[in-house]
């Protein structure tokens, strides 16, 4: 352990070293240009110029040399093998899955040496974000020679993730290195591309040959409001250089792939669904989760779409669409089990929709145990909801529902759910705030046809964001805590079968209980 006299010595040391270095430098570029110019300047002949430029070179390497070992003095790590170095950061990143982008970034920042073994070390280039959306340009949290001018706001949905703060990018200065993925290509199993690459690295892209990427098993494509039309030459070869892959994320104007026989789960968000997509879907047979949103529905499906192996489906269209109930009725998935459902209410409610949607699904057969449902609108529309609940709700096992749908249903004959397990209440609005007096007369309605329920989960971004459990005066503790003796209360969700499929879902780690919400008090 150096004492601090001892840490100043050295840095006393490093400094003249460093001007020595400076001093050697500029000796050697004098030189250099006489050596050039032949000229005579400094009084040196042509040899004994070059004697000198050996010399001043050799010192120059001792300075530095002696350099290195003063800061290993300073800071060991430094000193560790590049091959050391590599083998702590595979467990650094064993230890810590999901999180490979953010450990890149700050071991990359902490000197060249790291930034080199953070280049050789594949298990940290397992997940890989491609991020070039206005003022971002990031290649793999890479930079070349950039400053750092801010912090860049959050990732864009699916998989949201910390990134390094904000670069900058000179405007003389071309896109540099377009074949980052070549490195990594035998490592790499989820890839995310941010917005339109640049020519460059389209070029590179394009020029995959198929099989090239064989682990790559999660692709997610995301574009921003400049990208359209013209990407099917480098989005196509992607899909064939990944023969494995098994998860897709589509957001924008991006091809769908064409018999894609290992792809499990798609999720597609564009402004306009069309008739040619449903058609894709349909030839994608081995999809067991799909997820479909849209502002605009204009055309039905030209086929039947035959997912037999199909078990989890959302559907986000607009309901105004009035080829929605021509989508539900091609459907042919044996296999469902998990619905969401929601047909987007505009910002100002509108009465009188149609329900034809509605009694299109209240009419499939299909034997659900999952159902996250979205209801609101007239009196009609309503009826409409409820009939879906008693056609789907014989077998249903969760059920997903807004709190604000939780007190409505309080009004009418609830339909009768006989193997309902776990209910989920979402409480996203600022309207009001779950209330366990009101939860509990709901339960008491509930019970009688549903005595199978065993848990409840309160999600509520209210209580989180604004505190509101502050407002809970002792009646309403003490209802918490009935409410716990009903049933198990939960105040976390990881999406269920939904999980990492739509946008905005996204779970919490672990599951937090009662005893950790706003009754608290009470159980201690």
């Amino acid at each position: 352990m150096l004492t601090p006299q001892q840490v100043l010595k050295i840095k006393h040391e490093q400094r003249r070293l460093r001007y020595l270095c400076v001093a050697r430098t500029a000796v050697i570029r004098t030189l250099h240009r006489c050596l050039r110019s032949s000229s005579t300047s400094v009084g040196l002949t042509n040899q004994e110029a070059q004697q000198q430029l050996q010399a001043q070179a050799r010192l120059r390497t001792l300075h530095l040399r002696k350099l290195s070992l003063l800061s290993a003095r300073l800071f060991p790590i430094s000193e560790l093998p590049l091959e050391v170095l590599q083998h702590i950061f595979a467990l650094l990143a064993q230890g810590q899955p999901g999180r490979e982008e953010r450990l890149r970034v700050v071991l990359m920042r902490v000197s060249r040496g790291w930034r080199e073994a953070v280049l050789g070390t594949p298990e940290l280039w397992q997940s890989v974000v491609l991020d070039y959306s206005s003022g971002n340009h990031q290649e793999l949290g890479i930079t070349h020679g950039r400053r750092r001018t801010g912090d860049a706001s959050a990732f864009p949905p699916f998989e949201p993730r910390p990134h390094p703060p904000e670069q900058s990018v000179p405007a003389s200065r071309p896109f540099t290195n377009p074949h980052l993925l070549k490195p990594f290509r035998f490592t790499v199993l989820s890839l995310t591309i941010h917005s339109t690459p640049p020519a460059a690295f389209l070029a590179s892209l394009s020029s995959l040959s198929p099989g090239s990427l064989p682990t790559l098993k999660v692709l997610i494509l995301l574009a921003d409001e400049r990208a359209g039309p013209g990407q099917e030459r480098w989005v196509e070869a992607l899909y064939t250089a990944a023969p494995g892959l098994r998860q897709l994320s589509i957001r924008g104007l991006y091809p769908l792939p064409l018999n894609l026989g290992t792809l499990r789960s798609l999720s597609l968000s564009r402004g306009q669904l069309t008739a040619d997509d449903l058609s894709t879907i349909a030839e994608l047979h081995s999809l067991h989760r799909l997820s479909l949103s849209a502002q605009d529905f204009p055309s039905p499906p030209l086929h039947p779409i035959r997912l037999h192996d199909l078990q989890c489906l959302t559907i986000l269209l607009p309901p105004s669409s009035p080829h929605l109930p021509a989508l539900l009725e091609a459907l042919h998935t044996p296999s469902l089990k998990h619905l969401h459902y929601i047909l987007p209410l505009p910002s100002r409610p509108t009465w009188g929709r149609p329900i034809s949607a509605w009694q299109a699904l209240a009419e499939q057969p299909w034997e659900l145990q999952t159902l996250h449902l979205g209801m609101g609108g007239d009196s009609e529309e309503w009826a409409a909801q409820l009939g879906v609940l008693q056609a789907l709700g014989g077998g249903l096992r969760t059920l997903v529902l807004k709190w604000m749908t939780i007190q409505r249903l309080m009004l009418a004959p609830l339909p009768a759910l006989p193997a309902l397990q776990e209910l989920v209440i979402l409480d996203f609005g600022a309207h009001s705030i779950v209330s366990s007096l009101v939860l509990l007369r709901f339960l008491n309605l509930l019970q009688p046809t549903s005595s199978k329920l065993k848990s409840l989960r309160v999600l509520s971004s209210v209580r989180e964001k604004y505190k509101e459990r502050k407002r809970y005066g002792s009646g309403e503790l003490r209802g918490w805590r009935e409410v716990g003796k009903r049933a198990e209360v939960w105040w976390s969700w990881d999406g269920g079968p939904f999980g990492g499929l739509e946008e905005g879902e996204e779970g919490e780690e672990g599951d937090r209980a009662l005893s950790e919400g706003p009754g608290a008090a009470v159980w201690r």
